[in-house]
């Protein structure tokens, strides 16, 4: 897959795709030139009446949680093409954490841009603080039952030797901190290995092993106190498909070259076109996704096509 994130002028690609094949994109574009050269008419291209029916949603519902509850509002929910092959949903972003009624949209994109949205509500309820009750007591003893015990003759016990026996006091278990590995991204239950590798080699390191991810724009190597933003590439198919899984409101672990962690939460999902144009806003987003200003954050890119890119933003507490 093929991927042109452009600034002003200049075009800075980003290939995230099989090395050495050429993209549906990069042959339309030799055709056209070569039409140019040979001076050969353009022939428009006429898609077939079945790749214009938008893509279909399927599984989505509406849902009530607890203020601060966890929830990905993409479990179920699956997007299918005109061929009825399965593509990638996406969320817009909400938060558990504020109460009330949020409106969230779920858009599919398939490879001919034809896009179908749908809308959820998640009805955020406010936590229930739960307080316990002493136990009344009863004032008016009259209401007891007595019962008369027999009488026993008091008897006089023969004494008895106490021997002291030292207890050993046994030490108390202390829960250890969590061990983090160094140059890890933990996205839910997953690790990620990552490398501080820059737009010089970041394309490279996940060509070569798609379960490692890799920096790309922003600052390139990864620090959780210089506050900036650090932009993290890798492939889809590949290990970061899991950014499909990610909601708003999630929290996102990165780890720097010693091992220390900073903690962010996801708090923007949309997608972008090859030129870092948002797919529903039509937006330029070049600058949130390469730049490095914006505070202490990160941005995750992974491809849902040829064409599209999934973008995952957040920030530090």
């Amino acid at each position: 897959m093929k991927k042109k994130i452009v600034v002003g002028l200049l075009a800075l690609t980003i290939l995230i795709g099989v090395t050495g094949t050429l993209s549906y994109k990069q042959n339309m574009q030799l055709a056209a030139q070569e039409r140019q050269l040979t001076g050969k008419p353009t022939v428009a291209v006429k898609l077939k009446e079945d790749q214009t029916e938008p893509p279909k949603i399927e599984g989505q519902k509406d849902w009530d949680v607890t203020q601060g509850e966890t929830i990905n509002v993409l479990t179920d929910v699956i997007a299918k093409d005109h061929d009825n092959k399965t593509i990638p949903v996406v969320a817009s972003t909400f938060s558990t954490e504020k109460t009330g009624d949020q409106n969230v949209t779920l858009t599919a994109v398939d490879q001919e841009h034809n896009q179908t949205t749908e809308t959820i509500t998640v009805h955020v309820k406010k936590a229930i603080e739960l307080t316990t009750t002493p136990s009344e007591e009863i004032a008016n003893s009259d209401n007891q039952a007595v019962i008369d015990a027999p009488i026993e003759e008091e008897t006089i016990a023969e004494p008895v030797l106490i021997t002291e026996t030292a207890i050993e006091e046994q030490p108390v278990a202390v829960p250890s901190e969590p061990t983090w590995a160094a140059n890890t991204m933990y996205v839910g239950d997953i690790s990620i290995p990552y490398q501080n590798a820059g737009q010089g080699g970041g394309q490279s390191v996940i060509d070569n092993n798609p379960n490692v991810i890799a920096t790309w724009g922003g600052n390139a190597v990864q620090s959780g106190n210089d506050g900036a933003n650090t932009h993290f590439i890798g492939h889809n198919p590949g290990i970061f498909n899991i950014l499909f899984s990610v909601s708003g409101g999630n929290q996102i672990i990165v780890t720097d070259t010693s091992g220390t962690p900073t903690y962010y939460t996801v708090n923007q999902i949309f997608q972008v076109d090859d030129y870092a144009t948002g797919v529903v806003d039509g937006q330029s987003y070049a600058d949130q996704i390469i730049g490095s200003g914006g505070g202490e954050r990160i941005t995750l890119q992974t491809c849902v096509n040829d064409d599209i890119n999934l973008i995952i933003m957040a920030s530090a507490a």
